[in-house]
């Protein structure tokens, strides 16, 4: 892990409208976005999973030509956020889960989902989902009945819902018994759907009402889109961005036409170069990253003394307006809590060696480096060491001179067969690049363990460079190279991977037999149901209770699909 000795986030209306992006002529007919999410349940215990799919609608139909990238943000009533996660839009939609923390405290909490077109409007437009979260192991002083305010009438949405019919062979089924669930074979093939199998019970529909009519924007009602005269936010239509605005330090002006280059620090180098627009702003896409990653933004250039590199807040900072409330808890409840809490319990002392997904996830096939493989590369510890940078360039790579007057030096670097000298090659230390060679050339060679270089036209993006040289370190502070205020350092986060909830598999004799204790509050999750077969197989646990089967959905032209049926699993048969 590296050393990084700056972290610069901000957020956007520190400079007000320096930070608009670019400006757009009024747009009459702004396209509409809006996320539908389901999640498994909405009443968890702390330290489990939030399963969810999510769909993106872009003028009421089912695509994601505006946006490739889903934000997902769990925050509580004092707009305090826990979890903050990305995650890829495909085909329209999105799916994966969230870690609860162990830590959180019992109460209700928020969880948003928007795009980054999305942040250009009201906090509102926003998707929102409350959930309940319970810890009996942190006191919590918010618990009671919610102290009711005035509250608003609901908007009502009218939508026609599609039904969905679920046929099981029996309602009522002995422990680790397979279940299979029948569709009806007309369903629209296009459609996409999602099932949960969950315990009953873990759907709080009286807490959801009361503290709706307390906080309307939950309802997630439709809403119309405002005209707007210019796009803060851009749409992700290609990949994750990362955006931010170049100053002047003193002034806090924006810098225009600057060269601009984010690295992904890691073994798998990203490299991308921009220029700034008037207002001073930058945006680089990133495909093909996943969890966190450690990004360095820097001027490849500098025109002036006093710049400074500003990388915006990642995730938004504008928040609804929230009534506050308290955990509603009555002992109705503390049957099902009390239950959630011993499953977790037994979920997390036992884990099944023979384990199935629930369904098959995509191949990802993202695309995460844009350097090539080097022309050449030297081992530097397979020689005799030299006591200086710039006796290694002149001894070991010849295809790399130093030239100009100390102070004011410079690296050049030779083709022999192309006959041609390249005078400004992009510079890496460790994968990041680097603008003082006088700082270079006093780093101890004792530190570098590896060059290669690329002495060749490269293109990356719109720019064509002359070179890249790419020194590696045996450290983990980059040979205690400095650099400036003109970059910055940032640990940013990026796509989380899709994940398939994994369940025992019952159909191999040794798990059947298995003694480990199996408990499971979610039987069957699957996010992104396969219609070209209409059956779907799962194994109940040794929980004897009421289940449910959950089926949402929609259409390609963002009709809902909705289904529901139940079954017991019981001791006996008899």
């Amino acid at each position: 892990m590296k050393t990084f000795f700056s972290f610069l986030l901000f957020n956007s209306i520190i400079f007000g409208n320096v930070l608009a992006q670019y400006q757009l002529d009024c747009i009459d007919n702004l396209p509409t976005e809006k996320i539908v999410l389901d999640l498994d349940r909405n009443l968890y215990i702390a330290g489990e999973k939030i399963w969810f799919t999510a769909y993106c609608l872009e003028n009421g139909n089912l695509h994601n030509r505006i946006s490739k990238v889903l934000y997902l943000e769990l925050f509580n009533g004092e707009k305090k956020a826990f979890i903050q996660q990305k995650f890829k839009i495909t085909n329209g939609m999105a799916f994966g889960h969230l870690d609860i923390p162990e830590q959180i405290g019992t109460g209700h909490y928020f969880l948003r989902a928007y795009t980054n077109y999305l942040r250009n409007f009201s906090a509102d437009y926003a998707t929102f989902e409350l959930i309940s979260i319970v810890n009996p192991l942190v006191d919590s002083k918010d618990i009671g009945e919610p102290e009711m305010q005035k509250t608003s009438s609901l908007p009502v949405t009218k939508t026609t819902t599609l039904p969905v019919e679920i046929q099981l062979s029996k309602k009522r089924f002995k422990a680790r018994e397979k279940v299979v669930i029948q569709l009806n074979p007309n369903i629209d093939k296009s459609a996409k759907l999602n099932i949960t199998v969950r315990k009953k019970g873990l759907h709080q529909a009286n807490t959801i009402t009361k503290i709706t009519q307390q906080n309307p924007w939950l309802s997630n009602a439709d809403q119309t889109f405002v005209k707007t005269k210019q796009l803060e936010w851009l749409p992700e239509t290609r990949a994750l961005s990362i955006n931010g605005i170049v100053v002047d330090s003193e002034t806090k002006k924006p810098i225009a036409n600057e060269l601009c280059m984010v690295s992904v620090i890691g073994e798998t180098t990203q490299l991308h170069l921009t220029e700034t627009k008037d207002d001073g702003s930058f945006l680089f896409s990133l495909k093909g990253l996943e969890g966190k990653q450690n990004l360095f933004v820097g001027l490849k250039n500098r025109t002036k003394k006093n710049m400074e590199v500003l990388v915006k807040n990642d995730f938004s900072t504008s928040f609804p307006s929230i009534n506050q409330f308290a955990f509603s808890y009555d002992s109705t409840q503390h049957q099902i809590i009390e239950e959630l809490y011993l499953n977790h319990q037994i979920g997390s002392a036992y884990t099944f060696e023979n384990q199935y997904a629930s369904f098959e996830l995509p191949m990802n096939n993202n695309f995460s480096r844009n350097i090539a493989q080097a022309n050449t590369s030297i081992d530097v510890t397979s020689f005799i060491q030299v006591p200086t940078m710039e006796e290694v360039f002149r001894e070991l790579v010849p295809a790399v001179n130093v030239k100009g007057k100390i102070g004011d030096r410079y690296l050049s670097m030779i083709n022999d067969e192309l006959f041609q000298t390249f005078d400004d090659p992009i510079v890496l230390l460790d994968n990041v690049p680097i603008y003082n060679i006088e700082k270079l050339l006093e780093i101890n060679p004792k530190k570098i363990k590896k060059i290669d270089l690329i002495n060749s036209y490269y293109l990356l993006g719109d720019f064509m460079v002359g070179g890249i040289l790419s020194i590696k370190t045996n450290t983990d502070n980059f040979a205690k190279y400095q650099w400036e205020n003109e970059t910055a350092f940032v640990e940013y986060k990026t796509i989380s991977p899709s994940t398939s909830l994994r369940s025992p598999n019952y159909n191999n004799a040794a798990t059947k037999g298995s003694t480990k204790a199996d408990f499971r509050t979610i039987l069957y999750w699957n996010p992104i149901v396969d219609l070209r077969s209409t059956s779907f197989e799962f194994y109940t646990s040794d929980h004897l209770s009421e289940y449910e089967i959950i089926i949402r959905g929609m259409t390609i032209d963002g009709q809902p699909y909705f289904g529901k049926t139940d079954f017991n699993v019981v001791n006996s048969l008899k």
